[in-house]
Formats: structure tokens, sequence, C-alpha cells
């Protein structure tokens, strides 16, 4: 598997473009030996052991949706988003911007490159320490992480506004666990949801004896059901469309799932 490295470079200020152009379709979680990177798999809905990987090392795919080239050794930025959440809502939120210089040859409409290595990653190690020594907070008490990835500058456009960054960006909803601990270990669930995306409402199968929960992106709880039946139906025509997060806990284990209501 070849890899595409996305080094730095700076950026210099200009106009805002309002036009999407880029898409970031997809996001993974990738391990380091040396300075190799091989792919582990997609970063959404996966759950990572920070004992096996305290270090986490993220790529994208990114999609030319528009009619534009975009030069080989052009500039670009990317825009990161890293969220940690509780039951009671957002625990520690960052964002910042990353440059770098696409030399890839040119980058025509409809392209999509595949893998990029982003520049940047995240010691999850540290900052459960931190969150611990500062705060109070266990990895047990974390229900979930949220990344987003977008393009927020290319030198052929300038910077994009927020919102065609969001637009055009992916979002990751994964969880991490600690297995040195003993605590909050990760067993295999059968559960699966559909349908999903949903409208009105959604079923979430294996769920006899199980605590459903659904959150909104600021980490608020708007949805609880506690299963009796094999299949759970959650009701969601009262909420408004966008991506949710699910935790299932039953038998001691915690499934994690993104679920999207569209209208």
């Amino acid at each position: 598997m070849v890899f595409i490295v996305l080094g730095f470079v700076s950026v210099q200020a200009q106009e805002k473009c309002d036009t999407l152009k880029l898409e970031v379709i997809n996001s993974y979680h990738l391990n380091k030996i040396g300075t190799s990177f091989s792919m582990i798999g997609n970063l959404d809905g996966t759950e990572i052991d920070i004992y096996e990987y305290p270090v986490l090392y993220m790529g994208m795919s990114i999609h030319n949706i528009s009619n534009d080239t975009f030069l080989n050794n052009s500039q670009w930025a990317i825009f990161i988003r890293f969220q940690l959440f509780a039951d009671t809502g957002a625990i520690t939120s960052g964002s910042t911007n990353y440059g770098g210089r696409m030399t890839l040859g040119d980058i025509l409409p409809d392209d999509t490159l595949s893998p990029i290595i982003i520049p940047v990653y995240y010691t999850l190690s540290d900052l459960i320490i931190e969150l611990f020594v500062d705060e109070g907070i266990t990895i047990n008490q974390i229900t979930h992480c949220r990344m987003i990835f977008g393009i927020s500058y290319t030198d052929r456009d300038g910077y994009y506004t927020d919102s065609v960054i969001y637009a055009g960006a992916d979002t990751a909803i994964f969880r991490i666990y600690d297995s040195s601990t003993g605590i909050d270990d990760i067993v295999q669930t059968n559960s699966t949801i559909y349908p999903n995306p949903a409208q009105t409402q959604f079923t979430v199968t294996d769920a006899s004896g199980a605590t459903v929960r659904m959150y909104n992106m600021l980490g608020q709880e708007v949805a609880r059901k506690y299963s009796t039946e094999e299949n759970a139906i959650i009701e969601v025509e009262h909420l408004p469309q966008g991506i949710y997060v699910l935790k299932i806990e039953k038998d001691k284990a915690v499934f994690t799932k993104k679920v999207e209501i569209v209208r």
C-alpha cells in the first residue's frame, strides 16, 4: 500500500472561498513502525486500545468534486477538530489547521487521493493522564471521541469558509479504552443498526438486556431506552437531522456507533 505524505508549509491568508470543491470522504487509523505507516482500518466506528496504540496516527481520502484542477506541488491546509465526551457532554475540545504541500501530480476533476498521511498525531495515553490529573476523569468515563477532518485552504482558492469546510468534512466517531487496566474491556457485540441513515426510527438488534443511549454532537443525551426485547426500536422523528452517537451497554460491554438522521 502506498501512502501520500503531507508535509508542513506556511500558508498566507487570502479572501475566503465559499464554494465546496474538495471533500474528505474517509478517515483512517494508521500504525507507525519506524518511518513506515500501515493501515489498521477506518477511524469511524473503531475501538482503540491505548495500551496497544498509545499514539493516534491518522490518514484520509480526498475527492475533488469540482471542475477545477489542483496543480502539482500546490499548498493545502487540513482542518482537524478533536473532542472527547462523557455522559455529561464534551470534556475536552480543540481544533487546528495543518499546512502541507501536495507533490502528487495534478489533481483532476473527480480524482480521489487515498490514503493521505496527516502530519500530526495525538498521544492518547498522555491525554488520559492529563485528564485524570487535572480533572479527575478516568478513561472508563469517556463515552466516545469525535474527530472532524476538512480542507481549509488551497493556494488555488485561498482559505475556505467554515460552512464549506464542514460541508466537505468527514466525521469519525470512535472509542478508546485501556486493556492493561482490566477495566471497561471491549467485548464483541452482535448488535446492528438499521436503517442508517434513519428518518423517523431505527432498530437496534441483539438488544435484550441492553441500555441504549443516544447523544447529539454537543454530547447531550437525547434518548435513552432499556430494552427487554431482542430488537429495540428508537423513535427519532422529534430530533433534528444530523449525526448522533449511539451507546449500547450490555453485559458490562460498551458498543458505540454513529447514526445519521435525515429528512
